[in-house]
C-alpha cells in the first residue's frame, strides 16, 4: 500500500452497536448499570427494546456519556424502543421517526458524509404480520442511507439452528417465516449469522420450556457488510436476554481525553486513609474491582455456554450464584455513579458552570447544517458538497453590486 493508503487506514476505527433487550428501565439503578455497560463496552450506538418507559420519562435514560436520540413508548408502562448515542461523537443530526405503539424508533444521522439509519424494533410476542408490514413500508422508504437495525424479533432465522428443544408451534413457525420474507424484501444481512455460518448461540433462554433461542438480532444493508468487523453476544445478569454486538469501520472524530477527577468518596475509606501511597491507591483498586468483574463474567459466560450444551441443575444453580455476585457488584458502582451525578448537580446547580457549558456544546452541534437545496434545486446532504454549494454561491454573487446606503 502507499503512504496515502497506509496513513487512511491508521486514521479508520471502529463505530460499535450494541442491541439488547432490557426488560425493563424503570428502575433508577437498573439505568445506571445499563448506561455503565455501555461505557464499559465502549458503545457508540445502542438500540434497545422493552424500555418500559413512558414517553415523558425517555429522557431518564442518559447521563454524561449517553443520550437518547429516538425514543418511542407505548401507553402503558410496556414495550418501548430507543436508540442511544454518545454524547461525544460528532454527526449530523436529520431527523427521527416513531411509530406510537413502543415497537419501531428510528433516528437518521450523517456521519463522515455516510448517511446512516439506527432502527431499534421490537416485535410482538405473538405474530402479527402488520408489524412486519409496518416495518418494511417504513425501511422501503428510507432511500439513501445505510441502515443498522437491532431487534428482538421475537422468532428465530433457521429453527434446526437458532433453537433447542422440541418442535415449532404454527405461531412461531409463522414469525420465522415472516422475518425471512422481510430480509428478502429489504435487503437486510443477518450480520450474526453471516460472520458465523456454522456456530450455534443463543440470546435467550426459556425456564418455562428450557429451551434456548437467537431472538436477537442485528441486519445491516448489504452495502454496509464489507465495513462489518465482528459480531458477537455478551452474556449479562441484568436481563434474561443476550445484547448483541457488532463493529463497523469508520473515520472517527478525534476525542480528547477527559479530565481526571478526585473519588472524594474514598475519604471514607479507612484502608485509603491508612495507604502511604494515596497516589497509586486509587487506580489499584479500580482495576481489582474490574479484574474480579471480568472474572466472574467469564465464569457466568463458561455456566451460560454449559447450560446450552447440556442442561444440568447443578451447573444452574451456580450460575445463578455467580449472576447475584455480578448484580451486587453492578449495583454497588451503580450507587457510586449515582452519588457523583447527585455531587455534580449539586456543586454546579446554582452557577453557570460545567453544565451549562456541556448543554452550549449540544446546542452548538446539532446547530451544523447538514444539508442545502444546490442551485439545481438538489438537496445536498454530502458536506463536501455543503461547502461546494456555499462557495459557488459567495463566488457568482460577489461581482454584484449593491447600492450603497
Amino acid at each position: 500500500p502507499t503512504h496515502t493508503q497506509s496513513l487512511l487506514h491508521q486514521c479508520m476505527t471502529a463505530l460499535n452497536f450494541i442491541s439488547v433487550n432490557a426488560r425493563g428501565l424503570n428502575i433508577p439503578h437498573k439505568r445506571t448499570t445499563v448506561l455503565e455497560f455501555l461505557c464499559r463496552e465502549n458503545v457508540d450506538f445502542a438500540v434497545i427494546q422493552e424500555s418500559h418507559l413512558l414517553r415523558r420519562d425517555s429522557g431518564r435514560l442518559a447521563n454524561k456519556h449517553y443520550h437518547p436520540i429516538a425514543s418511542s413508548s407505548a401507553a402503558t408502562k410496556s414495550k418501548g424502543v430507543m436508540v442511544l448515542c454518545k454524547c461525544k461523537l460528532k454527526f449530523d443530526f436529520i431527523d427521527s421517526w416513531v411509530d406510537d405503539a413502543g415497537r419501531i424508533a428510528i433516528a437518521k444521522i450523517c456521519m463522515d458524509g455516510k448517511n446512516i439509519a439506527l432502527i431499534s424494533a421490537y416485535s410482538p410476542s405473538t405474530f402479527h404480520a402488520s408489524f412486519y408490514e409496518l416495518l418494511t413500508k417504513t425501511l422501503l422508504d428510507l432511500t439513501g442511507f445505510y441502515l443498522v437495525l437491532g431487534a428482538d424479533f421475537n422468532a428465530v432465522w433457521d429453527s434446526s439452528m437458532d433453537r433447542t428443544g422440541g418442535s415449532e408451534s404454527r405461531d412461531q413457525q409463522l414469525a420465522s417465516e415472516a422475518l425471512r420474507r422481510w430480509t428478502s424484501d429489504t435487503g437486510m444481512v443477518d450480520i450474526w449469522r453471516m460472520l458465523n455460518p456454522s456456530l450455534k448461540d443463543f440470546s435467550f433462554y426459556s425456564g418455562r420450556h428450557k429451551c434456548f433461542s437467537r431472538l436477537d438480532f442485528i441486519f445491516a444493508s448489504r452495502d454496509l457488510f464489507q465495513n462489518i468487523q465482528n459480531a458477537h453476544y455478551i452474556p449479562i445478569t441484568w436481563s434474561d436476554h443476550k445484547p448483541i454486538h457488532c463493529s463497523v469501520t469508520i473515520r472517527p472524530s478525534l476525542i480528547k481525553a477527559p479530565r481526571w477527577r478526585f473519588n472524594s468518596s474514598l475519604l471514607r475509606d479507612e484502608k485509603f486513609i491508612d495507604q502511604s501511597n494515596t497516589t497509586l491507591y486509587t487506580s489499584t483498586r479500580n482495576k481489582e474491582r474490574k479484574a474480579k468483574l471480568e472474572a466472574l463474567e467469564s465464569e457466568y459466560a463458561t455456566l451460560d455456554a454449559a447450560l446450552q450444551h447440556s442442561f444440568n441443575d447443578n451447573t444452574a444453580v451456580q450460575k445463578e450464584l455467580v449472576k447475584k455476585e455480578i448484580n451486587s457488584l453492578l449495583r454497588h458502582r451503580s450507587e457510586f455513579l449515582m452519588h457523583k451525578t447527585r455531587q455534580n448537580y449539586y456543586f454546579n446547580s446554582s452557577k453557570p458552570s460545567h453544565l451549562l457549558a456541556m448543554k452550549l456544546r449540544t446546542e452548538e452541534h446539532f446547530a451544523d447544517i447538514f444539508c442545502i437545496k444546490d442551485k439545481d434545486g438538489t438537496i445536498q446532504s454530502n458536506p463536501k458538497e455543503v461547502n461546494a454549494s456555499f462557495a459557488s454561491f459567495y463566488q457568482e454573487n460577489r461581482s454584484i453590486s449593491l447600492p450603497y446606503n
